[in-house]
């Protein structure tokens, strides 16, 4: 059954008093519910969970996964009349065409087609002109869509081309341009879209006719150039400019080179480029230029009747970039007429896009003529295929009519009434955008395939399928008057997510620009120019700042209505998943934007004017090297001359020959910097809304499968029916049905998606691994042959699942295909029988019912739909309530996955057991779990119970109860954690854990509340030792020095005492202290230049004597954050003799700042004893601090030394470090506990000895109490629980004996409030708890994603490598990379992910999951591809990185999922709720 422990209650019967409710308002409630359809999905989601033989452990992973498509029903209707009205509005454009006098929709203008079938669709009078095309394109268009697009191009022309486009024509050469909209442009507007645009994308035909080849690719070249310089010139309209010159590869099956071009790179290298555009051309590829365009036609619906632009606060116009792609394609013809075209897809412009006035009925007309021969052979290509098809497939004649007729239906995929029909040249089109489909659905990228999917569905007739397109491109509803409501939630997060990968962009080019700018002020002060050279410099720098606060503007409108639509979203009836990341919206907004004027947040903007020229720093005694990268925002960098004030340096710039203004440049580098770490919150916004967007799309895509499986059955019922073959039906189409049905060619309804996605992977028959992550898919619609009879039966069990597990994420289906994904059912038929068997007066079925009944309570299923209707049903009744009851009830089931009360957590974690547990044999249930200790002991005073020994008894059974002056404390089981005081004088403490091996590991004791002595020393031991590889200075009478190294505390999800079955952590910090003990000041340079000599030396033994890659050493500010630091040396630099002195000179100078080694250490799980066979080691990262201090605590009051010695005295150190650090070595541990004050009154002693050091301890701990308190409330506030989880349970190791809160005074100042610290014992099994949840699980595989990342992903596309500013890891080190442990890493990782992600205790963000499993085996596949490359001797890095961009998706919806999954389970937990609001209450001890 459900839990083993858990025992069934009685049935009790509760009499309620209250008042009954009004029969108004009962009515209402009723009334309701039958209209928003809640209680009927309810009940319906129940009668399908429990319709299974099997029934899963948890019961919620099933309601949850069923809701969330009930979730998203509301805006996707199944009326087949409205569906048919939408259908015929479309059509006849009575909806999407323009508005009339009256300012009501009139229906589309169109003309009467010419003699090329190309037709016109007037925009007035909305706009002056047509556009041309097709009839099947102009027939979905929106007028209003296309009159926003129209006007946007417009822009783009006035812009590239202010006086009007010149075209070359002489006697020789005729150059003529048409411009063209293509897809997904095309169909922007009220139908497919979600109203406002996003890309602009266009081809733009150029047509040269002369004699010579060669000259036409100059003249196309150089219109390529015009366009890219005129773009680049209109800095303040667009940005980040560029080209891409594409070429097909040498090898079929090979992606295409792509060499991009900027407008300098051109300028520079005119001749590449132009040899680059000839090769692009003549392999039949196009050249794209790229750019971010700030426009304000933007928004196409019914609220514009005139087309004007909205107006925001104070009649400012709101501004925003869109992408623009064009894409050039030449076409030459000879001086004799005939064309040669070199497009990739002929006729893409017509296919699925139109052409633009001026001119656009002519050219349509001469592109269709451009293809004349292309279209001849493309008809022979068709013909060639179909009539393979008739004889082969069909097993006819090629005379056959009907058969060829049908055979053409087959490989085209559209009947004679379909565009297709009558344009062989579209079939490669087609094909293209199939081959898309299938790449978007193996990705699980369901919204970018139903964008491919609306083309090819106009194309080849599928009338019907555009129902679902709309649902999920547009979904927009549409009431009696036309109007729209809003579009569908995938769509509407589709294009925030657009808009905030272009603020991203913005923040991004406007950072480099700024630098840009200030590089070229530094060049010009050191060069020498004339009056006119400064004159010119001076206008050119000014236009730049006007220029970028015309930029400024518009992104600070763009984020101001991209602020309000996020917040609108992570509204509670958004969706339940949106609900679920409200809290990290919120914050990451707030650190970006300005709360009051909804502005991004942003430094001052940089000033030009007159001053004095900035001095440069000099070269200090740290090197050269260090001098360059010296930057003015540091303060120890800063110099006097910096500081003067603008008065002063106007009155030195008189003095000159000039007054030339200057950029300052503290300024622009703090504003670059403010730019770019906006651009890295915007990123995580945007990763977060793209897990949204996924979610979406699937539930969607979901529904939209699911009708067509309906008409799936019907269809082949009727078949089997006229057949007379009709049986009992099954529960799922096989994929022999399918094949039988020929439904792959016939099926009408959404055929694309599913035909194209789906059904071919379905009759391929891999296994489950291909299918339902891999998704590949196959060309062939046949069932493979062989096999008995068993195995097919088999495989058609295996499909009818897969093809449910593909759409529906059916956790449970999932794992009873996978062996190795087994979870805990409960088989109802055998509960059944036994039940029948052991109650002879209940009948089998009766029996069932029983069994269904008590699983469902077991599962505590009534209570918590009951929570969950309360909730809805008792606030404000909003129109859709399934995102609220959905998100109360998949945080309420997190309770099911607490298999253990908090008694059975403090005894595993603490050793804290009961008096009598080990007497009594049966298993001990605590008859008060849900009662904490406090009442447990009020019921023990209560019931009067005897003392024996210091024991309290309550029933029999009890707790150990100890202590004097009425402290209650529970007394810790010695055997099993036992604390002994290893040092008196310093206060340290040892553990150790018999049976678990016989390592000691030594420190303060609230660093060693809840560690691992076997997994300290494990790890430790792989750092180089002091008695073999190093070296430690001898003691002198002077001078003596004490070497340890020690573990930092690691996460919380990370602790082998919370989760007893992890064995290796995945992060590590760990720490090497340099002690030295002396009495006279001089001994401060030599100290420091030993230590110096230690850094270097520790550096190449981590190196030569172990497997580790070594990283880098990191010196100055950020250094012990992993990646960091202000300068990095690789191993070829600290191996290099003309740089040591030079690294050296800056540890020297950075003693007092941070000095750490960022590496990859290769470290085994820790085995469990009696185990002979070694584990697989993996690449942990870690960060290890080197720091240098002086013996003693205090700040510098030994003889001989002063307050500002250049050596650092404990204090100096990082916060709380005495507390978080864990010693193999005693000399050590006593090192740090003597420099960190501690004595023996920490013990319980008296303070006599050495009051003064006691007092400065209890002052630091109580800094370090403060710290964590922010850091508790930072993260709170930004959602990231998991990380307050973490400090909170360092704030604990501060009250490890009581059982309720503490207050710790300040030492200073008595009259300061005393700061609260809850208990450990309270606390820990929440914490545990959360250790133990999806998020904790997932949390833990973020430093072996970061493991892969470093050696796998070049420009940390996944935001988790080493930045791209990291030096390169040195050849030495790349040498040594195991491959097969990188191997090894991905498949545990991947292994882990897919375990994690298929349990049914995850039940947040299903399409981020699903998305998440698809790109696991692209990730192994891209790994292995670098494995390949370093064996062979070969580059690490390449230009593709493709794992960096899969790992980037990966972390991403991990991250989402990790943060609602903790948020469930937070919400769940009351009394840690309780703890964290008061942390600031200041009351009495109670």
């Amino acid at each position: 059954m459900a839990s083993a422990r858990r025992r069934p209650s009685r049935p009790r019967i509760v009499a309620q008093e209250s008042e009954v409710a009004p029969s108004g308002l009962q009515d209402n409630l009723k009334a309701y519910l039958e209209s928003s359809n809640l209680h009927k999905s309810v009940s319906l989601s129940l009668s399908k969970l429990v319709s299974h033989d099997k029934l899963p452990s948890n019961p919620f992973a099933s309601l949850v996964s069923t809701l969330r498509l009930e979730e998203i029903k509301p805006s996707l209707f199944e009326d087949s009349t409205i569906e048919a009205k939408w259908l015929r509005s479309l059509l006849t454009g009575s909806v999407y065409g323009t508005y009339g006098v009256n300012g009501r929709r009139t229906p589309r203008k169109l003309s009467t087609p010419s003699s090329g079938n190309v037709i016109s669709m007037s925009l007035a009078p909305l706009h002056e002109g047509s556009v041309y095309g097709l009839k099947h394109v102009m027939d979905v268009l929106d007028v209003v869509g296309v009159v926003c697009v129209v006007k946007c191009c417009k822009t783009l022309e006035k812009t590239m081309y202010p006086n009007g486009m010149k075209l070359t024509k002489n006697k020789d050469y005729t150059e003529s341009v048409s411009l063209s909209i293509i897809t997904p442009t095309t169909f922007h507007g009220m139908a497919f879209s979600s109203g406002e645009l996003t890309d602009l994308v266009q081809n733009v035909d150029v047509t040269i006719q002369g004699s010579q080849f060669e000259k036409a690719v100059k003249i196309y070249s150089i219109r390529l150039m015009t366009e890219l310089f005129a773009a680049d010139l209109a800095s303040g309209v667009c940005l980040d400019v560029k080209i891409h010159c594409k070429t097909a590869s040498r090898k079929k099956g090979d992606p295409d080179t792509v060499k991009t071009f900027t407008p300098h790179s051109v300028r520079v290298h005119k001749n590449n480029f132009i040899s680059a555009v000839k090769s692009s051309t003549v392999s039949h590829r196009s050249v794209t230029l790229e750019c971010l365009m700030r426009t304000c036609h933007f928004k196409s619906d019914n609220s514009l009747p005139k087309g004007e632009v909205e107006l925001g606060q104070g009649g400012v116009v709101n501004w925003k970039f869109i992408r623009v792609k064009r894409n050039y394609i030449m076409h030459y013809k000879d001086t004799g007429g005939t064309a040669r075209s070199f497009s990739e897809l002929p006729g893409m412009s017509l296919a699925v896009g139109y052409f633009l006035d001026p001119g656009g009925s002519e050219a349509a007309e001469s592109y269709l003529q451009l293809f004349s021969s292309g279209a001849l052979a493309a008809a022979a290509g068709r013909k060639k295929k179909v009539t393979r098809f008739v004889t082969e497939e069909m097993g006819k004649k090629e005379t056959d009519a009907e058969a060829t007729r049908k055979a053409t239906e087959a490989v085209i995929g559209g009947d004679s009434k379909s565009p297709i029909w009558n344009y062989p040249l579209f079939d490669e089109i087609v094909e293209s955008y199939a081959a898309q489909v299938k790449a978007c659905v193996t990705r699980r990228n369901d919204f970018d395939a139903f964008s491919h999917c609306l083309p090819i569905s106009i194309l080849t007739g599928k009338q019907e399928a555009l129902r679902a397109m709309w649902r999920m491109l547009g979904g927009a509803k549409l009431s009696d008057d036309g109007k729209t409501g809003r579009c569908s939630l995938a769509s509407y997060v589709n294009r925030l997510r657009n808009d905030g990968q272009v603020l991203a962009e913005c923040c991004r080019v406007m950072s480099d620009l700024m630098i840009a700018l200030l590089k070229r002020e530094k060049e010009f002060w050191n060069g020498k120019s004339d009056e006119g050279g400064k004159e010119a410099h001076k206008s050119s720098v000014l236009k730049t700042l006007a220029n970028f606060r015309e930029v400024l503007g518009v992104v600070h409108s763009m984020f101001w209505s991209w602020n309000s639509e996020i917040l609108e979203v992570a509204a509670a009836g958004a969706g339940s998943d949106a609900a679920g990341l409200n809290d990290v919206f919120y914050s990451l907004l707030n650190d970006i934007g300005d709360v009051q004027e909804r502005r991004m947040k942003l430094n001052e903007f940089p000033s030009y004017e007159v001053g004095k020229d900035p001095v440069r720093p000099a070269f200090g005694m740290y090197g050269k090297e260090a001098a360059e990268e010296e930057t003015d925002t540091d303060s120890e960098a800063t110099t006097e001359e910096d500081e003067e004030d603008g008065d002063g340096d106007e009155k030195k710039a008189a003095s000159g020959p000039l007054q030339m203004p200057k950029l300052n440049e503290t300024q622009c580098k703090a504003y670059s910097e403010s730019l770019r770490s906006n651009m890295k919150v915007l990123k995580v916004l945007v990763g977060l809304l793209i897990a949204l967007e996924r979610c979406a799309g699937m539930d969607v895509a979901s529904l939209c499968v699911e009708n067509h499986l309906e008409a799936v059955k019907e269809r082949l019922d009727k078949m089997k029916e006229g057949e007379g073959l009709m049986k009992k039906s099954s529960k799922a189409v096989t994929a022999a049905d399918i094949e039988k049905a020929n439904f792959f060619q016939k099926m009408q309804a959404l055929n694309l998606v599913t035909g194209i996605g789906v059904l071919e992977s379905l009759l391929q028959g891999p296994g489950i691994n291909d299918i339902v992550v891999n998704g590949k898919a196959s060309s062939s619609s046949k069932v493979a042959p062989g096999g008995s009879e068993g195995d097919k039966e088999n495989q058609a069990a295996q499909n009818e699942l897969m093809f449910s597990i593909r759409w529906t994420f059916d956790r449970q289906k999932m794992r009873e295909i996978k062996t190795g994904l087994h979870g805990l059912i409960v088989d109802v038929e055998r509960e059944a029988m036994m039940a029948a068997k052991s109650r002879n007066m209940y009948a089998l079925p009766i029996a069932k019912e029983g069994v269904i009944m008590q699983y469902l309570v077991d599962a505590r299923v009534d209570q918590a739909l009951s929570h969950c209707f309360d909730s809805v049903l008792g606030g404000a009744l909003v129109s859709n309530p399934f995102p609220k009851f959905v998100s109360e009830l998949r945080s309420y089931a997190k309770r099911l996955a607490w298999t253990t009360n908090d008694s059975e957590v403090l005894s595993e974690v603490l050793g804290l057991v009961d008096a009598d547990a080990e007497e009594v044999e049966e298993v001990f249930v605590d008859p008060y779990e849900d009662k904490g200790f406090d009442e447990l002991l009020e019921m023990y005073e209560g019931a009067g119970g005897d003392d024996v020994g210091g024991v309290g008894v309550v029933g029999g059974k009890g707790w150990h109860i100890g202590g004097s002056d009425n402290e209650r404390n529970l007394v810790q089981k010695v055997k099993k954690y036992p604390s002994v005081v290893a040092d008196e004088s310093s206060a340290t403490m040892a553990v150790q854990i018999p049976g678990l091996g016989s390592k000691v590991v030594y420190g303060s004791k609230e660093s060693l509340c809840l560690v691992m002595p076997d997994m300290v020393h494990h790890v430790i031991s792989q750092l180089p030792t002091f008695t073999d590889n190093l070296r430690v200075p001898p003691p002198t009478s002077a001078l003596s020095v004490t070497c340890g190294h020690n573990l930092r505390t690691l996460h919380f999800t990370e602790m082998g005492r919370l989760q007893g079955s992890y064995k290796l952590p995945t992060f590590l910090e760990l720490q090497s202290d340099y002690v030295a003990e002396f009495a006279i000041a001089k001994q401060v340079a030599k100290v420091t230049q030993s230590f110096s000599n230690h850094v270097m030396e520790l550096c190449e033994s981590f190196h030569e004597r172990s497997r580790h890659l070594f990283l880098g050493l990191a010196i100055g500010k950020g250094a012990y954050e992993f990646g960091w630091g202000r300068f990095k040396y690789n191993y070829a630099s600290v191996s290099s003799k003309k740089e040591r002195a030079n690294i050296m000179n800056a540890v020297v100078h950075y003693l007092t700042g941070e000095v750490a080694i960022h590496a990859l250490m290769l470290v085994p799980p820790l085995s469990d004893p009696g185990e002979m066979d070694s584990k697989e080691p993996l690449y942990v990262p870690a960060v290890i601090r080197l720091v240098c201090f002086r013996r003693g605590p205090g700040t510098g009051e030994s003889t001989g030394l002063k307050k500002d010695s250049g050596l650092p005295s404990w204090i100096s150190n990082s916060p709380g470090q005495q507390f978080l650090s864990v010693y193999d070595d005693l000399k050590a541990a006593m090192a740090n506990g003597v420099c960190c004050g501690r004595t023996k009154s920490e013990l319980g002693g008296g303070a006599s000895d050495g009051n003064k050091h006691r007092m400065l301890f209890r002052k630091c701990r109580h800094d370090f109490v403060e710290h964590l308190k922010g850091e508790i409330e930072e993260c709170t506030v930004k959602g990231d629980v998991l990380e307050a989880y973490d400090s909170y349970l360092k704030l604990c190791s501060f009250n490890l004996e009581k059982q309720h809160e503490i207050h710790l005074e300040d030492p200073e100042d008595p009259s300061n409030d005393p700061e609260y610290v809850p208990s450990l014992i309270m606390s820990l099994p929440g914490v545990s708890r959360m250790c133990g949840s999806v998020a904790g699980r997932l949390r833990r595989l973020k430093g072996l994603a970061r493991g892969i990342a470093v050696l796998c992903d070049k420009g940390n596309a996944s935001g988790v490598a080493l930045p791209v500013t990291y030096p390169s890891i040195a050849p030495a080190v790349v040498s040594r990379i195991n491959g097969k442990v990188l191997l090894d890493q991905v498949e545990y990782f991947n292994k882990e992910v897919e375990r994690i992600l298929t349990g049914e205790d995850c039940m947040c963000l299903d399409g981020a999951c699903r998305s998440c499993l698809a790109l696991l085996p692209k990730l192994a596949a891209a790994v292995m591809v670098v494995k390949v490359r370093i064996s062979t001797g070969g580059k690490l890095f390449e230009d593709s990185d493709e794992c960096g961009k899969l790992l980037a998706d990966i972390t991403g919806f991990l991250e989402a999922v990790k943060l609602v999954d903790a948020k469930d389970v937070f919400s769940q937990q009351v009394d840690l709720q309780r703890q964290f609001r008061d942390l600031d209450d200041n009351d009495e001890i109670h």
